[in-house]
């Protein structure tokens, strides 16, 4: 009975269904199955090394039932329970005969291992391979869920297609003989390959030979495939850090060895094959018009009406643009309508090329922004009458800024966060033509952000309380190699920008409306669920996303 009001707080705790199993295993005459407990969670109990000894006990408990439910021990493997050094023993096991006598048989059965190990990109490898070699057998089985994994459809692309470019594949750890086969079944599919393996050279020599990699085609491209501590520990040299990206999800500390996806080279090449469109030309364009106001958008009709408005409606009579760029789900066209409807001149509507996650939704629409000077807002902020006009003033007393910031406003939706709702605030009294212009140091920001998290929201984010020069793009390539990264695009840019800029202009004017609506990315992130089913649905897109979601 305590387990069970344990489960009234939500959400529900994965220790809870741990402990309640383990209860279970205890008494198996009032039980029948257990593990039926977990059913559904083992993905996340697998993924969190504090469980590692609920493991044991699970797949001990299913050694000493097996005859009982009727479950071989490779079923309970697909399942996603057992993870343990038996993955890479049968990997290896597997791999060292194929290697001599390539056949159907093991490689069914390293197929299904691949699986159970969540060997997202040997799966993916093995499966392509097989498909080809065995045209005359039984397919093997496609399993979405992988190919929905992060970046899944990056290497997909390039290995279900004539795409000429080398893939680096790096031996190193326990899995050698796994590496060793995917090179056989890579070439057989007539890749090209760039293979090395810390048996022949250290670290740093790998990296020095990634970098003459680099070094050797500039503007080039490449998959990376290697373990995933070796990937993580390479991306920290030097100069290479600006080129080597993995584009793999965490993977928990237990399954360090498991193959990473990452990229080589350069990153204009990658994301203009990912946007198809030049992001080179793009970066380097000249401006056209004195702002470029970009909102991206998602299914957010209903709110971006009225942002759009605050936007349209502005004093400065100067030429701007606004871009709303749509990543709205597949069949949803209220965003492409609204835009219709508005039918301003000064409105340019682009459609995102695939779902995009939402730093990658933000950097392609700057990426089409025509601007001198950019700026961004959600489909759910607001931008004050006088916003550009008292910006326009700022950037022609101070040309030579690339990075402008201001104070911004909170506004909360009806029905955001029950009681929240409708509250509005503005951070101080001004009076509209007496507004004060500053430096504020750089390390400031960063220690005030070390001293209270809360603070981050205050960094110059080049979103909602920011603009920048247009040319800041180059600085940020020259720099860090990148655009947009990181998990959200408001905090990493904040935090970059304080990192390389030596001091950052400020306006002591409110400019903008942070808007927090039901369909906020930040709010669904923190907010809690109420019941185990949306628990657990939020879960599963975690797991599971679109496969090029998080492209």
């Amino acid at each position: 009975s305590d387990i069970n009001d344990l489960k009234d707080y939500k959400p529900v705790s994965l220790g809870v269904y741990v402990i309640e199993t383990m209860y279970q295993m205890k008494h198996p005459d009032r039980f029948k199955n257990p593990l039926q407990t977990l059913s559904g969670r083992y993905t996340f109990l697998i993924n969190c090394p504090y469980f590692e000894d609920a493991v044991s006990i699970t797949r001990d408990y299913f050694e000493e039932k097996n005859n009982i439910y009727g479950i071989t021990r490779e079923d309970y493997l697909y399942a996603g329970v057992v993870n343990d050094q038996s993955y890479y023993d049968e990997m290896n096991e597997l791999c060292e005969k194929l290697l001599e006598d390539w056949n159907y048989s093991d490689s069914s059965s390293l197929h299904r291992v691949f699986h159970s190990a969540s060997e997202y990109y040997g799966f993916l490898t093995h499966k392509t391979a097989c498909d080809k070699r065995f045209s005359n057998e039984k397919p093997l089985p496609k399993v979405q869920w992988i190919r929905d994994q992060i970046n899944a459809g990056y290497y997909l692309n390039w290995l279900e297609n004539e795409d000429d470019r080398e893939i680096v594949m790096i031996e190193s750890g326990p899995n050698r003989p796994v590496m060793r086969f995917l090179r056989i079944e890579l070439e057989y599919l007539g890749k090209k390959i760039i293979y090395l393996s810390d048996e022949d050279m250290t670290e740093g020599q790998s990296a020095d030979r990634l970098l003459e990699i680099v070094e050797s085609a500039p503007a080039c491209d490449r998959p990376v495939l290697g373990p995933t501590v070796m990937i993580d520990n390479l991306g920290i040299y030097g100069d290479l850090r600006k080129y080597l990206e993995r584009l793999s999800g965490k993977i928990p500390r237990i399954q360090k060895h498991l193959l990473a996806l990452a990229r080589l080279g350069d990153y204009q090449t990658y994301i203009s094959g990912i946007y198809c469109m030049d992001a080179h030309e793009a970066v380097n364009r000249k401006p056209s018009k004195r702002f470029s106001v970009i909102i991206p958008a998602r299914n957010s009709a209903q709110t971006l009406r009225y942002t759009l408005m605050s936007v349209l409606d502005q004093t400065y009579k100067g030429d701007y643009e606004v871009i709303i760029s749509d990543n709205s789900t597949s069949g949803n066209p209220d965003v492409y309508a609204l835009c219709k409807e508005q039918d301003d001149p000064r409105i340019r509507y682009i459609k995102t090329p695939r779902n995009l996650h939402l730093p990658k939704s933000f950097e392609y629409a700057y990426l089409h922004a025509e601007g001198e000077y950019v700026t961004a807002l959600g489909s759910d902020d607001g931008m004050l009458p006088w916003a550009l006009e008292i910006i326009d003033e700022v950037v022609s007393k101070y040309p030579d800024e690339q990075i402008i910031q201001w104070e911004r406003g909170f506004y909360a939706w009806p029905g955001f966060n029950g009681g929240q709702q409708n509250q509005f605030v503005i951070p101080r009294a001004y009076k509209r033509d007496d507004y004060r212009a500053y430096y504020r140091d750089t390390n400031d920001y960063l220690a005030h952000v070390l001293n209270d998290p809360q603070d981050m929201y205050k960094l110059p984010m080049l979103y909602i309380n920011s603009c920048f020069r247009r040319d800041y793009l180059q600085t940020l390539i020259e720099r860090t190699g990148r655009l947009w990264d990181g998990m959200c695009q408001d905090i990493y840019m904040g935090l970059v920008t304080a990192a390389i800029m030596p001091k950052v202009l400020n306006v002591e004017m409110s400019l903008t409306i942070a808007g927090m609506s039901s369909g906020s990315v930040g709010a669904k992130a923190n907010f809690g669920r109420q019941t185990n089913e949306e628990f657990e649905q939020t879960l599963i897109w975690a797991d599971m996303p679109d496969a090029d979601l998080r492209i």
